[in-house]
Parts: C-alpha cells; structure tokens; sequence
C-alpha cells in the first residue's frame, strides 16, 4: 500500500528534526553549564567572608614622676579623625586632696608614642618649664614632657585634685584596631616614680564593645561605644600589653558563611569542567 505523498513527506521532516534539535542542545549545554558555574562562583565570592589578620595595636609609653602620691592616672584615645588622635590624660590625687602639699616640686608627665608615631606639633625647648616641651629622638621616637598643674575638681562626693594633658598624635586606629570579630586595644606601659599605688584606666572609642568577649583582660566597663580597663600600678615599670577581643556571634557566622561558600565553589569548579567536557564533545 503506497503511503500519501503528504504523510511521508510529513515523517521525513520530523525525522530530520530530531537529530537537529539534539545537536542545537549539546551546543547550548556548556553554555548553560558554564552560567550556572559562573553564577555558583558569584554566590561563593558575596558569601566568602574573610577579615584581614589584624596587627597587633602598639601601646605607647607613659611616665609619671611626682613627689606626692597619685591616685588615679585616666588615659583616653579618640580618633577624631582618619590620620590625627586625641590622647587625653588626667592624673588625679585621692579623693579629699584638693591640691598637693605646699612647696612640693611640680609632678612631670612624659608620653613616648610607638616608634615612627610623631605628635601633629612639636614644641621645641620652652623658655620656662611650665610648658610642655617636645623631643625627637633616634629611630623617629618622640617625646612629650609637661609639667603638670593641679586645680581642684568637684565630683560627685568629694572634691579632688587634678591635672590634665591633651595631646595629639598622627595615626590612623591609633592603639586601637576591631573588625567586628576580632579587636584588641594597646593598655600603655606606665614608668611611675613616684608614692602609692595609682590605678591605671584606659579607654578607647571601639563600635559594640560590649559584643567581645575580653576573658584574657577583662574590661571594667564596656558598652556600644568604648571599652575600659582597670589596672594598677605601682613604683617602677609595669609593662604594656594588648587586650584581645573576639565577638564569638560574628565569628561562628562567618566560619558558616565561609563553609557555604566553599560548597558553591566546589560546585561551581564541577559545573566549569562539565561545560569544557561538553565543549569537547561537542567539537570532537
């Protein structure tokens, strides 16, 4: 029986189609593999998350020599700008004391900032001692001395003697550096020459302080915008060192974060040498 011209020219056309639309897909196929590769690697990259190892902050040098005792020495760092940081030191006598005694010799205070750390200005020699006085020494060491005039300062309960010394350094995250998993702040090497046991307070300006775990020096306060720590000292050298943070929360999310990310990468590197394999296959 003779098959209609129709129908049979009918089957041969869907017969030629088939092996068309098979080649058309296997050329397309390592394109569309090499997309999925490609937007697989894109979501590793958004989700890959590692934080630069932060330097230890170096701390700087403080020396207090007075002939009357102290109670308190109060030292502050304030970045108020990104090259330029605020020091600010208070050294306070017991509560009670207004002043020091009469015809004792003035207290001095000197501050050596890390090396190659320089004050944004540097007096030369005073004309008088009652002036602070700037040295710069080898190695770009510099030092600040001022002596120190005590005024009476009204607190809360009890009025108190104090002195005070502002100075400013320029330095980027000065003694300080945080990336919100890790952050570690420099608590200054204090020479004190000098009666009593004076406390030693170091604050520094650091974003959700209060979220890091500070077990290794903990801090005597801390909250969302600065952390504090308390240490005594006594006559001699008490060394300087690094208080180390780390924000477990940030940390764990980010070591999943990295996982998840190491999974789309392995997929994407899978899909990458599926698409070359089809491109080869293609052209072989």
């Amino acid at each position: 029986m003779a098959v209609p011209p129709d129908t049979a020219q009918t089957e041969k056309t869907s017969t030629d189609s088939r092996p068309r639309k098979q080649w058309a897909w296997k050329k397309i196929l390592p394109v569309i593999l090499a997309i999925v590769g490609g937007a697989l690697a894109a979501g590793g990259l958004a989700l890959y998350s590692s934080p630069s190892e932060l330097p230890t902050p170096s701390y700087a040098t403080l020396q207090l020599a007075s002939s009357f005792p102290i109670s308190d020495i109060l030292y502050t760092v304030d970045q108020i700008s990104s090259s330029i940081a605020e020091i600010k030191i208070e050294v306070e006598l017991s509560a009670g004391t207004k002043l020091p005694p009469t015809g004792a010799s003035p207290a001095r205070l000197f501050l050596s900032p890390p090396f190659g750390t320089a004050f944004r200005t540097c007096p030369t020699r005073a004309i008088n001692v009652t002036t602070p006085l700037c040295v710069r020494g080898p190695n770009q060491l510099y030092i600040w001395e001022q002596p120190l005039k005590f005024t009476t300062v009204h607190g809360l309960f009890e009025s108190f003697g104090a002195a005070f010394a502002d100075l400013y350094v320029r330095a980027q995250s000065f003694g300080v550096t945080f990336n919100g998993v890790t952050a570690a702040a420099a608590i200054p090497a204090v020479s004190y020459d000098g009666s009593g046991m004076p406390i030693l307070e170091t604050q520094y300006n650091i974003p959700a302080a209060s979220s890091y775990d500070w077990s290794a020096f903990p801090t005597q306060f801390a909250n969302g915008t600065y952390a504090r720590w308390n240490e005594q000292v006594s006559s001699g050298v008490t060394e300087g060192k690094a208080a180390v943070g780390i924000n477990h929360a940030s940390d764990t999310s980010d070591n999943n974060k990295t996982f998840i990310a190491g999974v789309l990468f392995g997929l994407a590197g899978a899909a990458f040498l599926s698409a070359i394999q089809e491109a080869f296959h293609v052209n072989g």
